[in-house]
């Protein structure tokens, strides 16, 4: 015999067997408003996955191209190749740098 809704339902009375079936029923109605709730809260968070996604492959094809070793703080602290002679280290996050706008690339 194959489990299932009805299985313990047998030998009771009308009402009793109505009475368990509605709790069953409330009990996959309570685990699909989780599992949509869940769903939701992580379709939320997919365009963040994204970007992060995005900026490890551009830090990753970055990387190969660029041979040059730069140090530890270089994408959070770096001077453009044209601004350089300035003297002037400028704040800049991922190889952007704030005194020219990223035009081009980090020393």
């Amino acid at each position: 015999m194959i489990p299932g809704p009805l299985c313990g339902v047998a030998g009771r009375t009308g009402d009793a067997a109505i009475q368990q079936l509605n709790e069953q029923y409330q009990t996959y109605v309570m685990v699909e408003q989780s599992l949509l709730r869940r769903k939701a809260s992580l379709m939320g968070k997919l365009p963040d996955i994204h970007k992060t996604l995005d900026a490890v492959t551009l830090l990753q094809k970055r990387q190969e191209t660029d041979e040059s070793v730069r140090p530890a703080g270089a994408l959070l602290h770096g001077r453009c190749e044209q601004h350089a002679h300035t003297g002037d280290w400028s704040p800049s996050f991922a190889g952007v740098s704030a005194q020219c706008g990223g035009s081009h690339p980090l020393r």
